[in-house]
Order: C-alpha cells, then sequence, then structure tokens
C-alpha cells in the first residue's frame, strides 16, 4: 500500500485501528504504527467507549486521533469525572464524537471542545438542509 500512495498525498490518507485490535497485540500494534507514522500516514483509534477512557493512558498513545462512541446507552458516562479527564487529557481537536444520535451527545462534545462528530443525528439535519434547499 506504501508504494501505491505517493509520499505527499500520504498525510491525508488515515488509517482507523479498532481499540480491540490495539489491545489484542499491543506489539503488532506498536510496530503497525510505527509504520505508518514514518511512512507519513495518520491513525486514528476508532471504537472507543466512554467507560474504558479512565482506563487508558491516551497521552501515551501517539496517535492523530480518537473516535468515541456516545450513543444514548453510553452517554450518561460523559457526566462521570474521571472520562471528562481522560477526555480532556489530549487535545479536543483528536476527538470525534461517533452515534451522536441526540442533540444531548452533540451538546456534550462541544462542551467539551470536541468539534468533529458522526452520527444519525447529523445526517438527518444534513439531509433536512438539503432538501430544503
Amino acid at each position: 500500500f506504501c508504494h501505491v500512495v505517493q509520499g505527499g498525498a500520504r498525510s491525508s490518507v488515515t488509517f482507523e485501528i479498532h481499540i480491540s485490535d490495539m489491545l489484542h497485540d499491543l506489539t503488532q500494534f506498536n510496530n503497525a504504527l510505527g509504520l505508518l507514522r514514518q511512512e507519513g500516514f495518520r491513525v486514528v483509534i476508532d471504537g472507543l467507549q466512554a467507560g474504558m477512557l479512565p482506563l487508558l493512558n491516551l497521552k501515551q498513545l501517539h496517535v492523530d486521533g480518537f473516535k468515541l462512541s456516545v450513543s444514548r446507552e453510553g452517554l450518561h458516562q460523559l457526566n462521570q469525572p474521571a472520562v471528562v479527564e481522560a477526555i480532556r487529557s489530549v487535545p479536543a481537536d483528536k476527538w470525534l464524537f461517533m452515534h451522536v444520535e441526540t442533540p444531548a451527545a452533540l451538546e456534550a462534545g462541544i462542551a467539551l471542545g470536541v468539534s468533529k462528530f458522526q452520527g444519525f443525528l447529523l445526517d438527518d439535519q444534513v439531509s433536512a438542509l438539503a432538501s430544503s434547499n
């Protein structure tokens, strides 16, 4: 893959590694991360749940971003001090809140300084805007 994408274009390619894959084999993860970063690609950790954040030292992960699920089921965990502390331990621009289904999830992210979101709530709002034009 490294030979297909020219050097200058690599910084626009992001690899998403699921947290379960990372934790399954940390040595393999570190090797892959090192190679991808050396080759100029971006790496994001995907599949994070709020409840696991206090268990991870996010500052030690030299990645470009984190994707946190904020679905209805786990939204209440964003109020826990240890979760808030973990989120704030890395720059806000490294976070993407995914599975945003409710205005409360969007509001929680904005309150934490997050500016990147994915989810049905946003899809619905964009669709409504597009159909009104």
